[in-house]
């Protein structure tokens, strides 16, 4: 395996199972996730759809055998989450906290710059 598909596969994964985990944590609920919720201010049932399109998000991502095209959709759905999350955290002052989104901006732009085919040529 060369060094430009692990940088892919790890970064791939660095973004894809956190954000399944997270997803299913958005669907189901649990109080430890609504006392974060509900301090942001937006309605419980918009998590729930959030969860539905992250999960869907990250099994595009992961799949090996997924259209391009397709995957976009993963990585752009996940950059607007990111970029949203951390206009939401930092208008509520939360700085430490708003970060964390843009590090998996970040790490997301890593796995899309080595997602491009010229870097899978042998």
């Amino acid at each position: 395996m060369n060094k430009s598909k692990l940088i892919y596969l790890a970064s791939t994964l660095l973004i894809a199972i956190p954000m399944f985990v997270n997803g299913i944590l958005e669907i189901m609920q649990p109080n430890d996730f609504l006392t974060e919720a509900l301090k942001l201010g937006y309605p419980l049932y918009f998590f729930k759809w959030l969860g539905v399109a992250k999960i869907i998000g990250a099994v595009l991502l992961a799949l090996p055998k997924i259209p391009f095209k397709l995957k976009e959709l993963g990585y752009a759905g996940f950059f607007f989450d990111f970029i949203f999350a951390f206009i939401s955290l930092a208008t509520l002052g939360e700085f430490p906290k708003a970060f964390a989104p843009l590090l998996f901006l970040f790490i997301l732009g890593i796995s899309y710059k080595y997602k491009q085919k010229k870097t899978f040529k042998k």
